[in-house]
C-alpha cells in the first residue's frame, strides 16, 4: 500500500480481492451486496463501506474529481504555452 488511498473491494463471504485501485469512482461502479470497500491510507485500513453506506465513499469521490480537474487545468494551461510559444516562433520565421 501506499501513502494515497487505495480502495480494494472485497468479497465479503471470501474475504478474496476482487480489485484494487486509487480511483474510487472506479470501485463505487463496481460496488454491489456482497461487496464491500475497504479504503486503505498509509498501510492502515481507515474504513469499510458497504453497499447501504455507499455515501461515505462520497467525501474520496469529490477529492479525486477535484484532483482530475486540478490536473487538467494544469495540462490546459502547458498546452496554451505551448500553443503562444508556436505561434511566436512561426512569427519569427515570417520576418
Amino acid at each position: 500500500m501506499a501513502n494515497y488511498n487505495t480502495f480494494q473491494l472485497v468479497e465479503t463471504k471470501t474475504n478474496k480481492t476482487l480489485l484494487t485501485t486509487s480511483s474510487a469512482m472506479k470501485v463505487k461502479k463496481q460496488l454491489d451486496i456482497g461487496l464491500r470497500i475497504e479504503v486503505w491510507n498509509n498501510n492502515k485500513l481507515v474504513k469499510k463501506i458497504y453497499k447501504n453506506t455507499e455515501i461515505e465513499l462520497k467525501p474520496y469521490i469529490e477529492e479525486e474529481r477535484r484532483y482530475i480537474a486540478r490536473k487538467q487545468y494544469k495540462a490546459e494551461m502547458r498546452n496554451k504555452k505551448k500553443k503562444i510559444s508556436r505561434a511566436y516562433k512561426t512569427l519569427l520565421k515570417g520576418v
